[in-house]
């Protein structure tokens, strides 16, 4: 058998399917950002700090506070150097038994995540009216599982926690901080101090 080799394609061919692909790829790209599309934990917040209006040490807290740095937003310990000031208002756990075994016992749990929060400006003006977030989850029992169910229900949790503050991020890029109050000007005919 004689052994003929097939050339492959063209110069020009290949040339062509580049650009095509490179075509294809600059549209995906446009598309994309024309439709206000972006990674998400990536916000643009409007102002430059914030005081968080919650217990320091508290997983809430600390989550917040890596998103927001991670934001490009200042987390100030003092009120009066923010621009903003987030306040939880309340935060609550909850759950409920969606469904019984035969013998009575709960086969299905419901847990829920609330969170009510507001912003305000660093002098108390009213930025953003309090909101409410209201997150759920479901969560199988299995009988004689104790540790394992419990380690989920937790996991649960910390999960909806971190979509609220996803979303609390994302809420405060529609926060606007008014302009600074303008120095008076003196009266024409007069001279300013």
């Amino acid at each position: 058998m004689l052994n003929t080799l097939h050339p492959g394609p063209s110069l020009a061919a290949q040339r062509a399917g580049r650009s095509l692909l490179l075509a294809c790829l600059a549209v995906t790209l446009l598309m994309t950002s024309a439709c206000g599309f972006r990674l998400r934990g990536q916000s643009f917040v409007n102002f430059e700090s914030i005081y968080l209006s919650t217990p320091p040490n508290s997983p809430l807290s600390f989550e917040m506070r890596r998103l927001l740095r991670g934001n490009g937003v200042k987390v100030t310990d003092n009120m009066k150097s923010a621009q903003a000031v987030l306040d939880i208002l309340s935060e609550r756990r909850e759950e409920s038994v969606l469904s019984f075994t035969s013998a009575g016992t709960a086969r299905e749990i419901e847990l829920r995540y609330n969170l009510q929060y507001r912003v305000r400006g660093n002098s108390g003006e009213e930025l953003m009216a309090p909101r409410q977030l209201n997150l759920r989850r479901e969560l199988l029992v299995t009988a004689g599982q104790v540790l394992p169910q419990e380690s989920e229900r937790q996991a649960l949790y910390r999960d909806m926690q971190s979509d609220a503050i996803s979303q609390i991020v994302r809420q405060l890029e529609y926060v606007r901080i008014p302009p600074a109050q303008s120095i008076p000007h003196a009266p024409s005919g007069t001279k300013a101090p």
